[in-house]
């Protein structure tokens, strides 16, 4: 039998050749279990083909992707899919069974498992594996291969004529140290790119927004010590160059497991370099200490809110006395940092809004380089505890969440307003005390113009002492008229208000040579058809940095510090002009 694996869509519409392909780990797991001679397997990322040029994404993208799809001749085409764009697939899937109705064409992943019935209620998909699909779909195809019964198959659901057929879920794998090795080898991975690996399945906390629990069974298995360290090392050499990522939504649920781990990496010798997600409160100073001597490169931190009624109402339960200390222990041991937070909670405030902005200061101030600070506006995904409560109530605007698919990519409105059980990601919760056009602003002002003048706008945050300073200065301006939150129009705007903010008279000149330093660096840099230039400043922008980050009151104080930077542009990938500057210090 022929197999043909999809991995879920994922294009940014605005620049497609830049979207961001990854490894399928739960697609090369499920064909982990098959050997070479019971099946020919192929992986069609179509994300990955839309980047390299292979694939134009446009008004036919789903047409010429089913038309490809169709071309390797399969007997079985299998979706993963998420929530995230899933809306692509669905078109997908119905086009390729027109030009192909006798290819069997099956879902699996969390959007199938908690959508199954109306899946196939609406779309010519044919069977859906609900839940972890390791064993399912190896049952499923042998019986397929045989025509034999899909009666006894446990974890799916099929349409039998007219009829949906719901067999009984299939119970969790006990021990996941018996699966075999995902296969790695269908999948082309290049220098750099983040290789997964998993060590847990499941997450034993219940967050209101999240799904994760719900979909693994409200448990955790792990493997063990021993396993974790074959599979890094087995990565290790095959992919040299490569980092790999735990991709467990919480890597310490065990935390006597991970130092065990951390102990054999050490011992062991492997410089392995890793990276991983976990709650702030689960490591210490200690852990986060061993952590980086074996390898750790980089932690994923799902803060979430600043403030303590939200962390109580959202079930997240993070005490935020130890955000603080456990940023400053982890920029101690040079473990960069990813840090996610999330605003329009239903009942949040902008004073609430204010103390999740001043944790993004913290990190700021406790960080010497940038680091990826990730602001999303709530999104209720599916089978979650905030959609089961607020689903009457959720509206739509257009306005699509990044946790969603994000707001440049394109949507079919029709089907997303007809099928809304399936796309609830795509619909909000109206906030009691903050209005949906003020938080899609913010999003936009937090995305396009904080994380540009990163620096510059820490400085304005603690100067007045407060976050958002920048933002209300600009969205209670009368003039210009603001564009709309889906326009890219918007970003220009911000742009051309931080330009004229920071080279106003009140700002110290470190702070404007500061924030030219910082778009000098920007992707939003034209490059003018040059490759390097040089730029002179009075003040050393990594100075005032340091100067911002200790709390310096008075930069006008500050002493010169006469330099050169080289800027030198890194070369431009797909259809964005520059993709950022790297610089050198001259003198």
């Amino acid at each position: 039998m022929k197999i043909c694996l999809i991995p879920q869509v994922s294009i940014n519409a605005a620049y497609p050749r830049y979207s961001l392909p990854y490894v399928p780990l739960g697609l090369l797991s499920i064909a982990g279990m098959f050997s070479p001679q019971e099946h020919k397997i192929e992986v069609i990322d179509l994300t990955l083909l839309v980047r390299n040029g292979s694939i134009k994404y446009g008004r036919d993208f789903e047409k010429t992707a089913a038309r490809l799809i169709h071309s390797k001749k399969c007997d079985l085409v299998g979706f993963s899919t998420f929530s995230a764009c899933f809306h692509h697939t669905l078109k997908i899937a119905t086009e390729l069974k027109k030009i192909s109705p006798e290819t069997t064409i099956v879902f699996g992943g969390p959007q199938a498992t908690f959508c199954a019935n109306d899946i196939l209620k609406n779309f010519p998909v044919d069977i859906i594996v609900r839940g972890e699909g390791e064993t399912t779909f190896k049952e499923l195809t042998g019986a397929l291969e045989t025509g034999s019964s899909l009666a006894n198959i446990q974890g799916i659901s099929y349409r039998n004529g007219k009829n949906i057929i719901v067999n009984p879920g299939r119970p969790l794998i006990e021990d996941i140290n018996t699966l075999p090795l995902p296969a790695y080898h269908l999948y082309p991975v290049y220098p750099n790119t983040k290789v997964p690996i998993e060590m847990t399945r499941g997450c034993p906390f219940h967050c209101t927004y999240c799904a994760t629990a719900r979909y693994w069974g409200k448990r955790t298995r792990r493997k063990s010590v021993e396993r974790a360290f074959l599979e890094m090392r087995f990565l290790s050499n095959i992919f040299n160059t490569s980092t790999i990522v735990f991709v467990d939504d919480t890597f310490i649920t065990n935390r006597a497991q991970v130092i065990e781990l951390c102990h054999k990496l050490i011992k062991e010798k492997n410089e392995i370099k890793w990276r991983c997600s976990t709650r702030i409160n689960t490591v210490n100073k200690e852990l986060l200490k061993l952590m980086s001597k074996a390898g750790c490169t980089g932690i994923f931190y799902g803060i979430e809110s600043g403030s303590p009624k939200i962390q109580r109402s959202i079930k997240k339960d993070i005490d935020l006395k130890c955000v603080t200390r456990t940023l400053k222990a982890t920029a101690a041991e040079k473990i960069g940092l990813t840090a996610s937070f999330i605003i329009g909670f239903p009942e949040e405030t902008i004073e609430e809004i204010k103390m999740t902005l001043r944790l993004q200061d913290e990190i700021k101030k406790a960080f010497s380089d940038k680091q990826s600070i990730r602001f999303h506006i709530l999104s209720c995904d599916v089978n979650t505890e905030l959609s089961e409560t607020y689903k009457k109530d959720l509206l739509y605007d257009g306005f699509h969440s990044d946790q969603a698919g994000g707001i440049y990519l394109s949507f079919d409105k029709r089907m997303l307003l007809r099928y809304k059980e399936m796309f609830l990601g795509c619909y909000y919760i109206r906030a009691k005390h903050v209005k949906r056009e003020m938080l899609k602003y913010l999003y936009h002002f937090l995305f396009d113009g904080f994380m540009m003048a990163y620096w510059s706008s820490l400085y304005v945050s603690l100067a007045k002492n407060d976050p958002l300073h920048l933002f209300m200065k600009w969205h209670k301006a009368p003039t210009p008229v603001k564009s709309r939150p889906e326009s890219e129009n918007l970003v220009k705007q911000i742009y051309s208000f931080f330009a004229s903010f920071f080279n106003g008279p009140d700002i110290p000149l470190p702070v404007r040579e500061l924030y030219r330093h910082e778009t000098e660096i920007s992707p939003i840099k034209k490059t003018g058809g040059f490759d390097t230039y040089t730029v002179t400043y009075q003040y050393d922008p990594e100075i005032t940095i340091e100067a911002i980050r200790k709390g310096a009151k008075d930069l006008q104080r500050l002493p010169k510090s006469p330099v050169m930077y080289r800027y030198s542009v890194i070369p431009a990938e797909g259809e964005l002009p520059s993709t950022g500057y790297v610089r050198v210090r001259t003198s």
